[in-house]
C-alpha cells in the first residue's frame, strides 16, 4: 500500500473510543496511525488490518505528537 494520507489519531484511556475508531477506519485506502499513552495497549486482535499502525507509549501527548512524525 502506498497511502497519500496518514490519519493520526492520539489517544490516552480511551479503549472504547480506539475500537469504535478502528472498526470505522479499517480497510481504507489510507494509513491509520494510533498513538496510544493509556495505561494498558489493546490488545492485538483490534489490530489486525493493513493499513492501521497502533503504537502504545505510555509518554505525554507531546512526546506522542513528536514520535509520530517520525
Amino acid at each position: 500500500m502506498n497511502p497519500k494520507l496518514t490519519l493520526l489519531c492520539l489517544s490516552y484511556n480511551r479503549p472504547y473510543f480506539l475500537k469504535r475508531n478502528i472498526d470505522y477506519w479499517k480497510d481504507k485506502e489510507f494509513l491509520f496511525l494510533i498513538a496510544d499513552g493509556s495505561d494498558k495497549p489493546l490488545s492485538d486482535d483490534f489490530i489486525s488490518d493493513k493499513n492501521i499502525s497502533y503504537f502504545h507509549q505510555p509518554i505525554s501527548y507531546k512526546e506522542r505528537m513528536l514520535e509520530s512524525l517520525k
